[in-house]
């Protein structure tokens, strides 16, 4: 189908520009790296929260908040690992 083709040809683009850029700029692509990850685990904690706030039945505001303390400890190991993974100045921005 196209669809299928397109995604094929945008995951080839990917791989051909990620090989391109390693072997071009080593640092811009690291910096490129940093931001994936850093976008990705955005994304998912976005996704995670806004269900929580406005998809997720909480019968009393006790419940409401036991859910979002659980959903603060789920993330927030994800938070610490990517700033000691990333380095830099995300490790500083994982200290605030």
């Amino acid at each position: 189908s196209h669809l299928s083709r397109g995604s094929g040809a945008v995951g080839g683009g990917y791989v051909l520009g990620s090989a391109a850029l390693y072997a071009y700029d080593r640092d811009d692509f690291d910096a490129c790296l940093r931001l994936q990850r850093m976008a990705w685990l955005a994304s998912r904690m976005l996704a995670s929260y806004s269900w929580h706030m406005h998809v997720a039945a909480h019968p009393t505001e006790v419940a409401r908040e036991e859910s979002l303390r659980l959903c603060h400890e789920r993330h927030a190991p994800q938070v610490r690992d990517l700033c000691f993974r990333n380095g830099g100045g995300y490790i500083k921005l994982g200290q605030l």
